[in-house]
């Protein structure tokens, strides 16, 4: 395994990319138990508007909304989540468009991960999408510490049946 080089992934530029019109990925039921979600990101535009990066269950799900200079993180349905950009803790802002971000988010209460989309949100409030590319979506039971979260957001994680919390 190597690290995340900033174009998708270690294998070069292979990440999810959606049209932010119609495109998504419909991964279904994962698991129960969920308390920390990560991913890369790389938004295509920062105009005014919401992109919808991954949806758990219809009721919680992460956004980010734009204001037509930067973006914000947000978890909605996702009950006192700690956000991390880029393995720093409490920050939630993207600046720039074309440029890889680590969004990684924590909660003490268990999430149901039971209609899992990646880059839509179907359901009310959507349809929306997600306009720009989106890699390396992780979930895991645990609450993952600081350090945790530093250690691994910018390396592949060589062989995933390794990790028991890893969902």
């Amino acid at each position: 395994s190597q690290n995340f080089d900033a174009k998708g992934n270690e294998t070069g530029d292979y990440a999810l990319v959606f049209d932010g019109t119609d495109d998504y990925i419909d991964v279904g039921n994962v698991t129960t138990g969920i308390r920390t979600i990560s991913c890369w990101v790389s938004a295509d535009d920062i105009s005014a508007h919401t992109d919808y990066v991954l949806d758990l269950n219809g009721v919680a799900y992460i956004t980010i909304i734009f204001n037509g200079t930067q973006g914000s993180v947000t978890a909605v349905g996702i009950d006192s989540p700690t956000y991390y950009l880029n393995a720093v803790s409490g920050e939630q802002t993207i600046t720039a468009v074309d440029t890889w971000y680590h969004v990684a988010i924590t909660t003490a209460t268990s999430i149901n991960a039971s209609d899992v989309t990646i880059g839509g949100l179907l359901e009310n409030p959507g349809p929306g999408y997600f306009n720009g590319k989106i890699d390396e979506v992780r979930t895991w039971d645990d609450i993952r510490t600081d350090a945790e979260i530093l250690a691994n957001y910018n390396r592949s994680i060589a062989n995933p049946y390794d990790e028991s919390s890893l969902k």
